[in-house]
């Protein structure tokens, strides 16, 4: 008996505890990254004599710059040591090839739902926000993308690599991802912008494709970027700066129930589209897309 159960504490903690070492070891030097970029910067601030309002300015206005640059240096980093950990050659070309062909065009039904749907509930208009710059129309865009598709890409990649031995460690290692995101994000962004509920929406969004699609990252990528990535520069859902540069005026933004039953009705046409709970919760063999 207790051999069985120690067999059974081993599954459920084998893909959970790499989670929880490469994905943390991330984060932290996400984190490390960051600070050191902002602290650099505002130094020559300090040397040039600008006051605290001035360098605070120039924090925000370049943080998508600096975050994309933590972002893509800790997911090198932390590949590298995954891959020297488990003597791997080249898994990475293998894991690209096999999850880029996972692009699913039916899920573009939903950029068009969302879009319908927040034009509606937020009252926007034709006309361009007070503020709204194209320059950071763009950084905004790429800003949100890179932020999300890292910390995805990594959580698929672990598992990849550290293969889940049954449904209870894919589960805990998708709360031990969903955690450590929340927890980070909201360090990185302690400026409570509308929206800020999003972040976990979209991250929790990407993992129930990636369970639904058995790991692969095509279908989140379809998602992130004609999905989350165009909602925050389009209504002002940016986490960093809020609807100070969106291109729509929005004066009504719409409250957590109606994001929620929004999201709702994704997750439900993406369990008609793939069948994920199905495979969730019975272990089938795949998902079923009819496109």
């Amino acid at each position: 008996m207790n051999r069985h159960l120690h067999k059974r504490i081993d599954l459920f903690s084998y893909t959970a505890s790499k989670v929880s070492l490469f994905y943390g070891g991330y984060l932290l030097i996400f984190l490390s990254i960051y600070l050191l970029l902002i602290s650099v910067g505002a130094f020559f601030h300090f040397l040039l004599s600008h006051n605290f309002p001035t360098i605070e300015d120039w924090a925000i206005r370049n943080g998508w710059s600096m975050i994309g640059l933590s972002k893509i240096v800790s997911l090198c980093l932390v590949v590298k040591w995954i891959n020297i950990n488990t003597f791997s050659i080249h898994p990475m070309k293998k894991f690209i090839k096999e999850g880029a062909g996972n692009f699913i065009p039916s899920y573009l039904v939903v950029p068009l739902f969302l879009n319908c749907a927040v034009w509606y509930l937020s009252g926007a208009s034709f006309t361009f926000a007070e503020s709204f710059d194209f320059e950071f129309t763009i950084a905004s865009f790429v800003g949100n993308l890179i932020f999300f598709f890292c910390d995805g890409f990594l959580f698929f990649y672990i598992c990849y690599i550290y293969k889940p031995i049954s449904r209870t460690d894919q589960l805990v290692s998708s709360v031990i991802f969903l955690l450590a995101f929340c927890i980070f994000s909201y360090i990185t962004f302690p400026y409570k912008k509308p929206g800020h509920y999003f972040l976990i929406l979209h991250m929790l969004t990407v993992v129930f494709i990636s369970m639904a699609y058995k790991g692969k990252w095509g279908g989140a990528l379809t998602y992130l970027s004609f999905v989350m990535a165009p909602l925050a520069p389009l209504y002002g859902l940016d986490p960093l700066w809020g609807n100070q540069y969106a291109i729509f005026a929005t004066p009504n933004f719409p409250t957590a129930s109606a994001v929620s039953i929004l999201w709702v009705c994704i997750w439900v046409y993406i369990g008609f589209r793939s069948a994920p709970m199905a495979g969730l919760l019975t272990g089938m063999a795949g998902p079923k897309d009819n496109i």
